[in-house]
């Protein structure tokens, strides 16, 4: 029986070179690198605060008027955009937005109950941001 065995230095292998090993995981380092520092810039950018108050001045508006009130609760909504920062779209942080959207909703309300006006109380029980439509 005549059998034929291969010299190690031609014999065929599945093993990957050192040298590949050693690319294959600087290149998986790098990309796990890349990866965290993007989550954690996101996770930083939602973690700082943002301004807590701002002060909307009506003194020449009649808010007992609906023109008047529309004008100050447009003024009370930028307000309320300014201080519950910048809106987030971000596929790292899917509910930022929709926290945004309840933060300048309460600010809004808060500050209408502040000033008390009826008129202005009115309007924005009547305002888009406050109708909820029901889902199928």
């Amino acid at each position: 029986m005549d059998t034929t065995l291969a010299s190690p230095k031609f014999a065929s292998s599945n093993r990957t070179s050192p040298k590949t090993s050693s690319i294959l995981a600087v290149a998986l380092s790098v990309g796990a690198v890349v990866w965290l520092a993007a989550v954690t810039t996101g996770m930083a950018h939602a973690e700082t605060a943002p301004q807590t108050a701002a002060r909307v001045t009506y003194a020449d508006l009649d808010v007992s008027t609906a023109d008047g009130a529309r004008a100050l609760l447009g003024r009370i909504g930028i307000a309320a955009k300014a201080a519950c920062g910048v809106k987030t779209h971000s596929p790292l942080l899917p509910r930022e937005a929709s926290y945004h959207r309840v933060c300048v909703a309460n600010a809004v309300d808060a500050a209408v109950k502040q000033i008390g006006s009826p008129m202005l109380a009115e309007l924005r029980t009547q305002s888009p941001e406050s109708v909820t439509l029901a889902a199928r």
